[in-house]
């Protein structure tokens, strides 16, 4: 009994002394387990992204032609409320190194810097070899100004990082980045949008190594008389140097049917500039806007004095309205909110316009007509073949054909015969034609030739100052 009692305790000491071997061996075996389950988390999250990343450059299979068509789908469908962007990311020196690496090693960097860009882009990014050394990037975000800057920013960042190939070679590159936001309201092509995108990677390439630079609409005119023009725009405005002047309208019988009001900048150095040489910053910069309401003012005090001296003059006056202008939905509400000011009739105001394709632009033809107005559509030297489509489209009181057109039609039967559609289309829907910007006395004999009876243009009578 005394032996079995000693083993029994004896086992119960040596299972006491065992327990704290259990316990580190559980230990163990837990640091294991959970080690390889990290390890698998971490593979899994790994394998994970290498599939996101892996997906993603399936979109590189796109070369320059297929992105700029993409582009072109967007631009083509897009909206007032379409936002995206594009940023070209550009290597310096890509020869040079394309030489040092090789081929393949080269093609295995472009690759990678694809994967650092979509390490910080957004979700909805795509990306491709635009050029030998430019990977184009879109962003299907709504991005402004300065969250493009911090994303090119990033993207810096991680371009300039350490690439190590699969040969465990070391590479290091510097880069430019160009961005550009889409805005709707300027009216941009394709071509345009990602001319801009290019305009901003030159300007970034001007910078330096590893700078990146977002397209703004100073860019168009760097190096140029037109830069000048705007820079000195927000002076001119303050000091109500954009002004309009006043080309008479003529009939066959020498009598005043209307007077065009062009837009001109008296310039306090230069004298008298005409539009076409500054207008095009102002619609850039959205100057336009704020212009155009000043001098709409003036149009209006100008009619009142003139229907002061001539109370029964029918006489019609025309205002020209930019595509940017016509592309803004409460832009008829503001030209009716001013003639109502100065008590001016709309019926008495022609709105010139020389872009129709836009669903904006149609509408708002729509609410001018709405308020009473009249519409002057331009004919489009350039786009002949569309013309009577357009006209079709409109339905304007006026038809302008520019003297350039005109001249055209002296030697170009087609554009004669355009021409010839548009008197007769105009006659059958009691429009009028006028003869714009006639400067020779064969312009205006060619102008008659077509059954044109309205004429403006230098040729025929100077501008003036005031009615």
């Amino acid at each position: 009994m005394i032996n079995n009692g000693l083993l029994a305790a004896h086992g119960l000491k040596a299972e006491i002394d065992m327990q704290p071997s259990v316990a580190l061996l559980l230990t163990i075996v837990f640091i294991i387990v959970a080690s390889a389950a990290i390890v698998l988390l971490y593979f899994g999250v790994r394998r994970e992204r290498h599939r996101f990343i892996a997906d993603k450059l399936k979109l590189s299979v796109m070369n320059k032609t297929s992105f700029d068509e993409m582009i072109a789908r967007r631009v083509k469908v897009a909206k007032k409320n379409s936002h995206f962007s594009v940023m070209l990311v550009k290597i310096a020196d890509a020869r040079e190194l394309a030489v040092s690496l090789g081929d393949k090693q080269y093609e295995a960097l472009l690759v990678d810097l694809q994967e650092r860009l979509y390490a910080v882009l957004p979700k909805n990014s795509k990306a491709c070899v635009y050029e030998d050394d430019v990977i184009a990037v879109f962003i299907d975000e709504d991005l402004d100004g300065k969250a493009l800057s911090d994303l090119a920013g990033f993207a810096i960042v991680e371009c300039t990082k350490t690439f190590t190939l699969v040969t465990k070679v070391d590479v290091k590159i510097n880069v430019y980045i160009g961005a550009v936001a889409y805005d709707h309201s300027l009216g941009l092509s394709a071509d345009k949008f990602t001319g801009n995108a290019e305009e901003a990677l030159k300007t970034a390439e001007r910078s330096g190594e590893n700078k990146y630079s977002v397209y703004s609409p100073e860019m168009d005119y760097s190096e140029d008389e037109t830069y000048q023009y705007y820079r000195g725009m927000k002076n001119a405005i303050e000091t109500n140097e954009y002004v309009l002047r006043y080309a008479p309208v003529y009939t066959d019988e020498n009598e005043t049917a209307a007077f065009r009001s062009l837009l001109r900048w008296d310039h306090k150095e230069q004298g008298v500039i005409e539009g076409e040489k500054f207008l095009p910053a102002l619609v850039q910069s959205g100057e336009i806007f704020k212009v155009g309401e000043k001098t709409f003012s003036q149009l209006c005090a100008d009619i009142n004095k003139y229907k002061q001296s001539a109370p029964n003059a029918e006489t019609v006056f025309t205002f020209y309205a930019t595509e940017r202008q016509m592309s803004t939905s409460n832009f008829p509400d503001e030209i009716y909110r001013l003639s109502k000011k100065f008590r001016v009739e709309p019926q008495n105001i022609c709105i010139e316009i020389d872009a129709f394709t836009d669903k904006i632009v149609t509408e708002n033809i729509k609410k001018f007509k709405g308020f009473a107005f009249k519409i002057a559509a331009v004919v489009d030297t350039e786009n002949a073949a569309g013309a009577m489509g357009q006209m079709q489209d409109v339905s304007p009181d006026w038809i302008e054909i520019p003297a350039d057109f005109i001249a055209t039609c002296k030697e170009n039967y087609f554009y004669k015969g355009i021409a010839e559609m548009i008197v007769k289309f105009a006659a059958e829907n009691n429009a009028t034609v006028v003869a714009t910007d006639l400067g020779t006395e064969e312009e205006l004999a060619t102008a008659r030739e077509l059954g044109i009876n309205r004429y403006q243009g230098k040729f025929v009578a100077e501008e003036k100052e005031s009615l």
